[in-house]
């Protein structure tokens, strides 16, 4: 019996594109094969958790075939175009007096030397972001009611996320979770945009140390090695290396094409973006040379496997989304091209 491994990258509202991606993919799979693992960062979080939810609640003996994620693929589908429509589907922009309140500690602005500003904020003084991250904490709790399914399921459901104190990626077993307030709070650990959003503050039971946790794409935007170790560990309960299969469903573009702002390209235009839009641009460039790094890291360790591996990865990013302003029809969009690019490479 084959297995097939699913490493859900990273890339904010381009989650939409991956749905597109696992729709198509599970066509094209034998229906018999089984799962063996979800594994997740940030916006792969989310899909993840809500696939691992979907599989706990319908397969025998904890065992899903990709009959069943076929029909997780689908439900995952429905709640994107369902759910997420503009940007304010997923986060609220806090207003721009609460903002700048955040980030001066005392006094007024005048009163604060640049030594304070840089030395004694954000984080341990009440920064917050610049955006607030409750509606994707409405989705998912909509979404993912309870923390059952997901711990009846005998193959991880992993999420990936960073430590600011160490400057570590860590990774989760959803399956582990006590209750699901702990479940809930890795995936958001996962997917808390950096700077953007406030980070998730956790303290040891001891009360000793405090931990800082954000978005796992920082250190990895594909899942890393807990991708390897569950490879190893089928490998090693038996299951033959021609029948272990990874599919890397990445939202991130190898380059990310021209910058255009409107519609229109940045220099030649005399545009000038936002500042929102500048730490976009930023993240997203960052987010290709991760990737580059991430998917050939993965290749080489199943290589040495002797387990195969592919990546499903757009050249050139999209044209025409903005993820600031993008609309349902950017959705629809994004989800086509998934299944396109799926489609041509089976083709």
């Amino acid at each position: 019996m084959k297995h097939h491994l699913f490493a859900l990258s990273g890339g904010s509202v381009m989650g939409a594109l991956q749905v597109g991606q696992l729709v198509e993919l599970v066509k094209h799979l034998p229906q018999d094969d089984l799962v063996g693992g979800l594994f997740g960062v940030s916006v792969g979080s989310l899909n993840s958790a809500h696939l691992g939810n979907t599989l706990g609640g319908s397969s025998e003996n904890g065992k899903p075939t990709i009959s069943k994620l076929k029909d997780a693929a689908d439900k995952l589908e429905a709640f994107w175009i369902d759910n997420v429509k503009e940007p304010d589907s997923l986060t609220e922009m806090w207003p721009p007096a609460d903002i700048v309140d955040s980030l001066i500690t005392q006094g007024t602005i005048s009163s604060v030397t640049p030594g304070d500003f840089f030395e004694n904020h954000p984080l341990s003084t009440g920064w917050k972001g610049i955006a607030s991250f409750a509606p994707t904490r409405g989705l998912f709790e909509t979404a993912v009611p309870s923390e059952a399914p997901i711990k009846s399921l005998q193959m991880p459901v992993s999420v990936g996320f960073t430590n600011y104190v160490s400057g570590d990626y860590s990774h989760y077993d959803l399956r582990t979770s006590a209750d699901l307030s702990e479940l809930q709070n890795h995936v958001y650990r996962s997917m808390v945009t950096p700077l953007v959003m406030d980070v998730m503050e956790e303290q040891n039971r001891r009360k000793t140390k405090t931990d800082l946790f954000s978005d796992g794409g920082l250190r990895h935007v594909v899942p890393h090695g807990e991708v390897v170790a569950a490879a190893q560990n089928l490998l090693d309960n038996g299951v033959a290396r021609s029948d272990v299969h990874l599919h890397m469903l990445v939202c991130p573009a190898r380059s990310v094409g021209t910058w255009k702002v409107q519609g229109k390209n940045v220099g030649e235009s005399g545009l000038r973006p936002g500042v929102l839009e500048f730490i976009i641009r930023a993240i997203s460039m960052m987010e290709c040379g991760i990737v580059d790094a991430d998917v050939a890291y993965l290749t080489y360790e199943m290589d040495q496997l002797g387990v195969s591996a592919k990546a499903y990865r757009l050249d050139v990013e999209m044209e025409g989304i903005n993820i600031t302003a993008f609309t349902s029809k950017d959705i629809l969009e994004m989800i086509e091209a998934g299944k396109n690019l799926v489609r041509d490479m089976y083709a």
